[in-house]
């Protein structure tokens, strides 16, 4: 996920963060990934993997900078809806649109699971039929 969220290559921070509110969620939710990984392994700390993933991960924009902080972000605050850029499949043209990502596990543990990104507005519902899914 660290990889994913912060990878300055991949379109996801780009999209996510249009305005100052979409920034601000974006980096709420990184800084919940980062805890959620560090609590989640909280015995592996010292084990080789875990120090090579983490020098790897500090290497990748901003994600030391997150790392490092102390304040906690509750799952409620990392994960409001979210205004993305997308592309209408149908027109070809990028749009703002709000989804939800929404996580099902069995376990505190976030792994295994399911996740899905679901539309939260009309232009996001436009969006995910051009793609080809019927969500309501």
């Amino acid at each position: 996920m660290m990889q994913f969220h912060f990878n300055p290559d991949l379109p996801i921070r780009a999209r996510s963060t249009s305005d100052a509110q979409a920034s601000a969620a974006w980096g709420k939710h990184g800084l919940y990934t980062l805890h959620l990984f560090k609590h989640s392994n909280v015995l592996y700390q010292y084990d080789p993997w875990y120090r090579q993933l983490v020098e790897q991960s500090c290497g990748i924009a901003d994600v030391q900078k997150y790392w490092e902080n102390t304040q906690e972000a509750s799952p409620q605050e990392a994960s409001p809806p979210k205004t993305i850029m997308a592309r209408d499949v149908t027109t070809g043209e990028f749009r703002p649109i709000q989804i939800q990502h929404i996580l099902m596990s069995v376990s505190s543990k976030i792994y295994p699971a399911i996740a899905a990104l679901l539309p939260v507005d009309e232009a996001a519902r436009g969006v995910f039929a051009s793609l080809g899914c019927t969500c309501s």
